[in-house]
């Protein structure tokens, strides 16, 4: 009886849509594609506004911590070490984003860049920086967490990490260990699914 139910089931579902199926012609079509690649560049933009805000707010805090401390020649060094590791994943990250922003524009379509074209085009940007940043944040993550943890300690605590090496090492695992989830969960949202439906959206346009 089970089974007659299942069947019975599947058999009104099929119908059902059958009956209710509307042709869509083939520009309509497009433009639902079109529409599907800028959702999943909204989704990317999204990750590109929140890693720029935070790298501004480094900059900000290192040009702080250098401006107040003059003096201290070793943490002006360090400081100025940070601000080098961060520069190159800023400046790839708005070269990047800023060719997938200009993608959008309608005055891209009217110049004779095909719907395929501009997902391929957003695919292949989006994956470049994606494997850019996996490879980047393997030495960027550590390093830049134990300097910035070596320079609170030295800003706040009389020996800094030298007189409590116990908590920084703590705090530098935790933080690893709360950021390396944090980044599994980023890629996942911001380039792993945009990536899929992207290459999907790519292979409906080869039928």
């Amino acid at each position: 009886m089970l089974n007659n139910l299942e069947e019975f089931k599947k058999e009104w579902s099929e119908e059902n849509l059958t009956e209710n199926f509307i042709p869509v012609d083939k520009k309509t079509w497009i433009q639902v594609l079109k529409e599907r690649a800028n959702r999943q560049r909204d989704v990317s933009m999204k990750y590109f506004w929140g890693v720029f805000i935070l790298h501004l707010i480094v900059y900000g805090f290192l040009t702080n911590v250098i401006i107040r401390n003059l003096e201290d020649q070793e943490l002006i060094l360090v400081t100025i070490g940070c601000f080098l590791l961060y520069i190159p994943f800023t400046a790839i990250l708005l070269l990047k984003f800023k060719k997938m922003a200009v993608l959008r524009t309608e005055k891209k379509y009217k110049s004779g860049l095909s719907v395929k074209l501009f997902v391929e085009s957003q695919y292949n940007l989006l994956m470049d920086f994606y494997v850019f940043k996996r490879r980047y944040e393997v030495f960027l993550v550590p390093l830049s967490s134990a300097i910035l943890i070596w320079v609170t300690f030295r800003l706040y605590l009389p020996g800094g990490v030298y007189q409590y090496p116990g908590p920084a090492i703590v705090l530098f695992l935790i933080t690893m260990t709360s950021c390396f989830w944090a980044i599994w969960n980023e890629n996942k949202k911001s380039f792993r699914e945009p990536l899929q439906k992207l290459k999907a959206i790519l292979e409906e346009l080869q039928h």
